[in-house]
């Protein structure tokens, strides 16, 4: 381990493809502590350091395709603020928060220096946290830099180490911050489209092998849970949230260490993309459109297709499992239950999201006659609705939707057949089209309104995978076994 010494510079997360370091105009001097990160490592990139948020955005140079998550370490011998690091998507490079672990926290041990373990890009700062004289009773702040999150870990060394640790999030003008109803944290921008999520926090212990990267097939699990404690604003106007994660379930019988994991993953309707086409105004675009319609209504016919835009969000491995969670919107003219299938869209019909909601046409985007207006009309007919032409005729999975019932948006999860279709768009054996959700049946009234990528209450892909190393591990909600929130 080295000690990291201003080592400011943002690093893409587990980037594959050509190792290179690039140094463009208007990009201040990048400062590489001996050791740590060298050129040879997966691709890097210079960059201004952001300082106060009160300034506002940083200069940042020439795009470049990055990987979908960014960090930059802050300066480990400022005391007060060893623990900051700022958060940013490679294609939002403007938008970025800043997350600590809070200097008020009664239990934060100040100035403590980071460790790094390059090879595992790991940064340790060691008893960051500590009660008071009954031992053990001390713990880690343990940053996992990956290509598409920033894990969090905490390390509870014993029974007497804290059980709540306070972060302070520093935000963007017109940002916020808020605990969704699933417990996972969003940080939405001004549209209150959620760019960044923390997903909802879960412990394991050290059984039968738990440790610090996955838990072991008896491990523990333990509950924890996300409060924003405070919110204030810094003098420039900007956003800032002291956010605690504690342990809801006792761990007096917990094998220790115990390790706390909440994280930050990409979002933001970058990463999914979904359209909505209706036979009755077969020209317009809803691309832009906060909720998304699958069924019929009377004489109007609604059609949904949905995406993962960035497969480099697919990881590498054997792809164990596949989900697709949304939120299932009560809707007055729904009177039966619909069972929405996802069919594979074929490789012909490359359509485009676009941006409206409704009105006139919008040239080169997808509506009921066309997949790119005016250029690519579906491969079948109107509204990518044939069978074996403009999708697949096998479902990939489906999903049971109630009828009417008033009350709030519910979480609902679609589990795929097989993880098939996910390799296949990753290794490009076919084109990422995503999927067609249909219902089985089409019924007057059979109709089902899912939230939209432009939603606070957006959708989400979640792959279980297996490394080729043999080490099962990802990201999103773990019971026992990882899981990766592959997009949004």
């Amino acid at each position: 381990m080295v000690d990291i010494v201003r080592a400011q510079h943002w690093t893409d997360l587990l980037v594959a493809g050509p190792q290179r370091m690039r140094k463009h105009r208007n990009w201040a001097n990048w400062q590489s502590p001996a050791g740590i990160w060298s050129p040879s490592d997966e691709a890097m990139e210079s960059a201004v350091d952001p300082g106060d948020l009160e300034g506002g955005s940083f200069v940042y140079g020439e795009a470049q395709t990055r990987a979908p998550l960014q960090v930059y370490l802050k300066n480990s011998d400022d005391a007060e603020n060893s623990t900051r690091v700022h958060v940013r998507k490679a294609s939002h490079p403007r938008q970025w928060f800043e997350v600590a672990a809070n200097k008020g926290d009664p239990n934060f041990n100040l100035g403590v220096p980071a460790d790094v373990t390059r090879a595992d890009r790991k940064i340790v700062f060691a008893d960051l946290w500590q009660t008071g004289a009954a031992t053990p009773r001390k713990a880690n702040l343990i940053w996992l830099t990956q290509r598409h999150r920033l894990d969090k870990r905490i390390r509870i060394k014993g029974p007497n180490a804290p059980t709540s640790y306070q972060f302070r999030f520093r935000l963007p003008l017109g940002w916020s911050l808020v605990v969704r109803p699933n417990g996972s944290i969003a940080i939405r921008n001004p549209s209150n489209d959620p760019r960044f999520i923390v997903r909802s926090p879960i412990a394991w212990d050290s059984a039968d092998g738990g440790n610090l990267r996955q838990p072991g097939p008896l491990s523990g699990s333990y509950n924890a849970a996300y409060t924003i404690d405070s919110q204030t604003t810094a003098p420039g106007g900007n956003p800032v949230y002291i956010v605690s994660v504690a342990l809801t379930d006792s761990i007096a019988s917990a094998v220790f260490p115990v390790f706390l994991d909440p994280t930050s993953t990409v979002s933001g309707t970058a990463d999914i993309e979904d359209n909505m086409m209706i036979s009755t105004v077969s020209n317009s675009n809803y691309g832009g459109f906060s909720y998304m319609l699958t069924g019929r209504l009377t004489s109007e016919h609604y059609r949904y297709v949905i995406r993962i835009s960035d497969i480099s969000a697919i990881p590498a491995g054997t792809l164990d499992a596949a989900r697709m969670l949304c939120y299932h919107q009560a809707y007055a003219n729904s009177t039966q239950q619909n069972v929405v299938n996802a069919y594979p869209i074929v490789d012909a019909n490359a359509w485009v999201e676009g941006t409206n909601s409704g009105g006139p046409s919008q040239i080169g985007s997808s509506n009921w006659n066309y997949a790119v207006h005016s250029s690519l009309a579906w491969a079948g007919s109107g509204g990518c609705s044939t069978s074996g032409t403009d999708w697949d005729a096998a479902s990939a999975g489906n999903f049971t939707l109630p009828a009417y019932t008033s009350g709030p948006d519910v979480q609902r999860t679609l589990t795929f057949d097989s993880t098939t279709i996910f390799a296949q768009w990753r290794d490009s054996i076919r084109v990422s089209n995503g999927f067609f959700m249909w219902g089985q049946v089409d019924i007057n009234n059979r109709i089902s309104r899912i939230m939209a990528t432009e939603d606070a209450n957006a959708p989400t892909f979640e792959i279980d995978y297996t490394e080729p190393s043999g080490l099962s591990r990802g990201i999103g909600r773990s019971t026992g076994r990882s899981t990766n929130r592959a997009a949004r």
